[in-house]
């Protein structure tokens, strides 16, 4: 079962967006319970009440704010190594674009991180786009990397390119 932000994945977070917390309170919480152990609504309606109340605490992290502070200079993901390429001044021009690309607006955020990640996460290596597949890391990252870590590290890189900007106008000033 998922009881911590950190085994959390991308995939699974915009999952849990798209519960309706509209919905009963009790319907709410079954629906994230079948999200955060992979078995159907069916399956967890039919737990004794003691195991779904165990269930229930075991999902009591999703009351707690989550360390999106994180940025790790490596990762390690399926036996595969990983570096954060943090240097933003010597972002290539294909990077700049594809992050343009996939973060036009808030909304995008969540829907494309897992593409965002493919932009600062390189394989070890290998330079951005180089003999490896985009998409196939981006799902490799859609299925692996915890919300925790993915939201860090884009963290780490807006705050990061709101100082280059303020360096930059203040250059062209």
């Amino acid at each position: 079962m998922i009881d911590s932000y950190s085994k959390l994945t991308i995939a699974k977070y915009r999952e849990f967006t798209e519960i309706e917390l509209a919905e009963s309170d009790i319907d709410a919480v079954v629906n994230i319970l079948s999200l955060l152990t992979d078995k159907s609504p069916e399956s967890i309606m039919t737990l004794p009440i003691p195991e779904f109340k165990e269930l229930v605490k075991k999902m009591s992290f999703l009351k707690e704010k989550p360390n999106f502070d994180k940025c790790p200079n490596s990762l390690v993901i399926n036996g595969q190594k990983y570096y954060i390429d943090k240097d933003v001044k010597n972002m290539s021009v294909g990077q700049y674009i594809d992050y343009k690309q996939y973060y036009k607006e808030q909304d995008d955020l969540i829907k494309n991180l897992h593409y965002i990640m493919t932009i600062f996460i390189i394989p070890e290596g290998h330079k951005y786009g180089e003999g490896y597949n985009l998409a196939d890391l981006a799902e490799t990252f859609n299925e692996n990397l915890s919300i925790e870590t993915a939201v860090g590290i884009s963290n780490f890189f807006f705050r990061k390119s709101e100082k280059f900007i303020r360096c930059f106008l203040t250059y062209l000033l």
